[in-house]
């Protein structure tokens, strides 16, 4: 409510670059502490783990899940006519950031974050009907994960407890399902699934509302995702308009992120409320759109009378 009411008139001006501005920033501070120990450089964060690329972040996860969300933010606004009414230096710092930022992601080894951006991009290509580059994109997919898995193996694909990753997930979804077995209406509670049920919480947004909220939290989350999907609605009936060509480019990128938080749990993630807030504030804006430049029109043309 709080950034709604603040920059619903300044998404464009304030908002979008204080966010491509931060993303920027976070990466150069992940590439300087991934480089600092090599090179005999103080780090930032000396207290973090050595070799991967966190910036400010505790581990390469949580690292790689903001920075597919503020992508799925960012590269719609790119790739939509928004991108026009940006100021120059605010296009070329967004262009900076796109590149930056992808190959941070890259770093973090995230393969859940891999796999939400990857799906983001093919259901973008099939929006926008280009075959030929979903084709290659579709292709290369299994080759580039099984690269990117068998490189990242020792970061991502590690033990938990000595365990190895799928008795890991094995364990931790089925406490899931135990916990939801022992409440199946009010669930663990939130906080309640950690140290009861495992030593770790629910690595998957919808196995853990299933766990620790049960039927009644189950039903909730899914009805506020209903009413989230329903602000694509928009895109229908304003083809001309920017900020409805903005949010029904991030669709996809949004479709990417709902794989991904399969694995994660996004609702306690600031950056996941952030994408709400853009989200309302592009909603707003679009259903303002002919109401402001029909008072831009008035404003011209009673300018043009005066002079004349």
């Amino acid at each position: 409510v709080m950034l709604f009411q603040h920059f619903k008139a300044h998404l464009l001006d304030i908002l979008f670059p204080v966010l491509i501005y931060t993303l920027l920033i976070a990466s150069f501070l992940g590439f300087y502490d991934l480089a600092a120990d090599p090179i005999g450089l103080p780090r930032l964060f000396p207290k973090r783990v050595d070799g991967e690329a966190l910036s400010g972040f505790r581990n390469a996860g949580q690292a790689g899940a903001y920075f597919l969300v503020m992508l799925s933010i960012l590269i719609p606004l790119r790739f939509s006519k928004l991108y026009r009414y940006l100021s120059r230096s605010n296009r070329i710092a967004l262009s900076i950031t796109f590149v930056l930022s992808l190959i941070f992601l890259f770093l973090t080894g995230k393969i859940a974050a891999y796999a939400g951006l990857l799906t983001g991009v093919v259901f973008y290509l099939l929006y926008k009907r280009n075959i030929k580059a979903l084709i290659a994109v579709t292709v290369g997919m299994p080759q580039t994960f099984e690269r990117v898995s068998y490189k990242f193996d020792a970061r991502v694909v590690q033990n938990v407890n000595n365990e190895s990753d799928n008795d890991f997930i094995q364990e931790n979804f089925g406490a899931a399902f135990v916990a939801f077995e022992d409440r199946p209406f009010i669930g663990s509670g939130i906080g309640a699934f950690h140290g009861v049920y495992s030593t770790h919480e629910v690595h998957s947004t919808y196995l853990k509302m299933l766990g620790e909220t049960g039927l009644i939290g189950t039903m909730g989350y899914i009805l506020f995702m209903i009413f989230l999907l329903r602000l694509f609605k928009i895109g229908k009936y304003k083809k001309e308009n920017p900020f409805s060509d903005y949010i029904m480019t991030m669709l996809p990128f949004l479709l990417g992120c709902l794989l991904s938080w399969s694995y994660t749990y996004h609702l306690r993630k600031r950056e996941f409320w952030i994408m709400v807030s853009v989200l309302v504030i592009a909603n707003y804006c679009a259903k303002n759109y002919n109401k402001w430049r029909f008072e831009e029109l008035q404003k011209n043309t009673n300018q043009l009378l005066e002079r004349d």
